[in-house]
């Protein structure tokens, strides 16, 4: 006897497929085995490219492989499909964040400051981090005035930062 599935049958058993490619991804992305998890995100994303989570999960996964500008791209594919979603605008914001952390740390001031600016136009409420990152990238640029007013703004989040508080005295006697 030849059982036949009905076409809502194949498409359910396709979905599971698709949430199981999903899924071992993340248990391997759990397990510290980000680079093999990387090829099952992607099949999911293959079979279901408006499924706005497997591209936040890919997302991670290429973040921990520090593939900064992939995650981006996924991160913002999934925010297309989703842009209601507040998850991935806090994912950005961290990930852009993280992004200007390493261009900072590898003296590209320039690359820095527009990833900065970036998360602070995708955050609903930016931190007071975010700009003494920044304040600090626009000092290393010798861009006083700009610094001095993220310093300012930092001071005005976190009344107590008192790495802001010294820059912005330093800056004092030059701005």
């Amino acid at each position: 006897m030849k059982i036949r599935a009905s076409p809502q049958e194949v498409q359910e058993a396709a979905y599971q497929r698709d949430l199981t490619y999903n899924d071992f991804g993340l248990f391997l992305l759990r397990h510290g085995q980000a680079a093999e998890a990387l090829p099952y995100f992607s099949l999911a994303i293959q079979f279901q490219p408006s499924n706005s989570t497997f591209f936040l999960n890919r997302s991670d996964c290429k973040r921990e492989l520090l593939d900064f500008d992939g995650a981006l791209k996924d991160l913002r594919c999934a925010h297309s499909l989703s842009p209601a979603t507040n998850i991935f605008q806090s994912a950005m914001f961290s990930l852009l964040n993280e992004m200007g952390l390493k261009a900072a740390s590898e003296g590209r001031w320039v690359d820095s400051v527009s990833h900065f600016d970036e998360a602070i136009s995708c955050a609903h409420s930016p931190t007071a981090a975010i700009f003494f990152n920044r304040g600090n990238a626009h000092l290393n640029l010798f861009d006083h005035r700009k610094a001095a007013k993220d310093f300012s703004t930092c001071l005005d989040i976190c009344p107590d930062f008192s790495a802001a508080s010294a820059q912005l005295s330093q800056l004092g006697h030059i701005v």
